[in-house]
């Protein structure tokens, strides 16, 4: 490299189809940083991403046409800098996911990326086309080679960029959060590109929530030798300024939080994003008392503030006066207000409609009215009042159809819905001890009462989750198996097994190994029917986790 490269990190936050304002961003980077060299946008920027069918509507890309030429004559106007954008480029067939170099004068070269990921929560071959090889693009004596995303995860790209004598790799990224990832995987696949090459790496990833996905930003730059010379925040904006190659300087470094505050942090900033790119004023959430619904309130006013969370609980007969108390207490620690609404009256009146009311023993059927007229009511508040319903059921429910369809799984949004049972209340312990940056919520917000009860859906008296269910450490891990590994029944036992240390248990045994693998296969109907929600494991229902509705497969 015969010269300093000074280089614009913008790890920013676009909005999926927002194609004006997301170009307006940018243009107003190049404007306070019109000295560099060049400032660098992440993966498809300038759309927004994942962009899915949008991509495919020629509409979708002659809008992109128009926004790439007005950021290309703010780059003639400016004069100083050379911007890599990342957008669509229309192809002979299907478009190309590229990284456009705009150099000063208003020239443009592009990188089209030719690793198209297709597993997992990636669609790209749906969507996109294949590239090919592009040479390092040669900028005031500096040959800068340019990847996108998934080709840092592979040797190819990066071997052929340096096979062409180029000084600096620069991937720009819509890498997605899942927990681990950082650490697992982005930095060892950027380390090895470097072991490679010897060329330094930057990796500039986007941030922010888009549907059931959210970005955790964390972009770093990796010198010659592999060292971090540079690290962003994770889930948070951040526009930060440095040169390659480096001398004995160090840049600012914002260490990536652990695990359990990584998956906090990818939940409220998830929420907050969705609740707030779809335009919602508030969120409105039925607080039962139980752990579930005072987690997902902490993390509603965690990422909105409490002026724009509302709280409702819905007592039928069966409810005990310690969860209205509960709740109560935990909407006052939170700041919110708390509305009672007893749903005796609705329920009974059902009930009579039926000719079922004041059977004994009461079913599944009496159980199930309750939940849907909650969600009657909170839906009715929806509409009136234009909050977003936000849902509180966790993994381990949603895997096994403990919940209640058209009931308690309804809703806008669900934060807890990659989150199993035993994650729930670990989080929840989490947040009473710390209050991560950047959440709007006080220290200490779940009373221990909530954590420490026994959880029951509270559909009938006496009701408890493990009585039915088995205690949740043990059928966590049995799911842990069945859903994130894809295992059979007896393979998720020898592995749970294994994980608890534990033989005797009389649900370690195949047949509720087996009993479980069948709730699963047998839910999937009420999962396609549930309120969105995030990725935060290793396979998440939905985007992610994909299974036929009807399936006679016994796992």
């Amino acid at each position: 490299m015969t010269r300093k490269l000074n280089l614009v990190l913008a790890q920013l936050n676009p909005r999926v189809g927002d194609l004006r304002n997301n170009a307006d961003r940018a243009i107003e980077v190049l404007k306070q940083h019109a000295d560099a060299d060049v400032i660098v946008f992440p993966e498809c920027f300038l759309t927004g991403y994942p962009i899915e069918d949008l991509v495919l509507r020629p509409g979708f890309l002659a809008a992109t046409e128009r926004e790439l030429a007005r950021i290309t004559e703010a780059v003639v106007a400016v004069g100083g800098s050379a911007v890599i954008m990342g957008a669509p480029e229309e192809g002979p067939a299907l478009p190309y996911n590229a990284a456009y170099f705009i150099s000063p004068d208003g020239s443009k070269k592009v990188a089209r990326k030719r690793d198209r990921p297709n597993d997992g929560v990636f669609d790209e071959v749906r969507n996109f086309a294949c590239g090919d090889f592009r040479p390092p693009i040669k900028f005031r004596g500096v040959r800068i080679g340019i990847g996108i995303c998934e080709e840092m995860w592979h040797p190819p790209v990066a071997q052929d960029l340096a096979g062409e004598l180029a000084d600096v790799l620069i991937f720009i990224n819509g890498s997605p959060y899942t927990r681990g990832k950082h650490r697992e995987q982005r930095m060892a696949h950027a380390k090895a590109r470097v072991r490679e090459t010897g060329l330094p790496l930057v990796y500039l990833n986007t941030v922010g929530g888009q549907d059931e996905l959210v970005f955790d930003g964390a972009s770093f730059v990796l010198d010659d030798k592999g060292l971090v010379r540079a690290q962003l925040p994770a889930f948070k904006e951040s526009i930060e300024t440095f040169s390659v190659p480096f001398g004995d300087e160090f840049p600012h470094q914002e260490p990536y939080p652990d695990d359990e505050v990584a998956d906090y942090l990818a939940c409220v900033l998830g929420l907050r994003d969705y609740v707030n790119k779809s335009r919602f004023k508030s969120v409105i959430i039925g607080m039962s008392g139980g752990i579930d619904s005072a987690l997902a309130g902490t993390m509603a006013v965690d990422a909105l503030g409490p002026n724009r969370v509302k709280a409702v609980t819905l007592p039928s007969k069966v409810t005990s006066g310690e969860n209205i108390g509960d709740a109560k207490l935990v909407c006052e620690r939170l700041g919110i207000e708390l509305v009672e609404m007893p749903i005796v009256g609705p329920v009974e009146a059902i009930g009579k409609m039926l000719g079922i009311h004041g059977r004994e023993p009461p079913t599944v059927t009496e159980e199930n009215i309750q939940a849907r007229v909650r969600m009657i009511a909170l839906m009715a508040l929806s509409n009136e009042h234009g909050h977003m319903l936000v849902t509180t059921g966790n993994k381990s429910e949603g895997a096994v159809g403990y919940a209640t369809l058209y009931g308690d799984m309804a809703g806008g949004f669900n934060p807890l819905k990659d989150l199993y049972k035993m994650e729930v209340w670990s989080l929840s312990r989490l947040r009473n001890e710390r209050r991560p940056a950047g959440v709007l919520g006080p220290l200490t917000p779940i009373p221990e009462a909530i954590i420490d009860k026994p959880p029951s859906a509270e559909l009938a008296a006496g009701q408890t989750d493990e009585a039915k269910l088995g205690p949740y450490r043990i059928l966590d891990e049995l799911l842990r198996g069945l859903v994130d590994e894809d295992l059979d029944a007896a393979s998720a036992l020898v592995r749970a097994k294994a994980v608890l240390g534990e033989t005797d248990d009389r649900f370690l045994t195949l047949d509720h190994a087996r009993f479980v693998g069948r709730l699963v296969r047998q839910s999937e109907y009420k999962r396609r029917q549930a309120a969105p929600g995030l990725k935060i494991g290793p396979r998440a229902f939905g985007r992610d986790r994909r299974a036929p509705i009807v399936n006679a497969f016994e796992m």
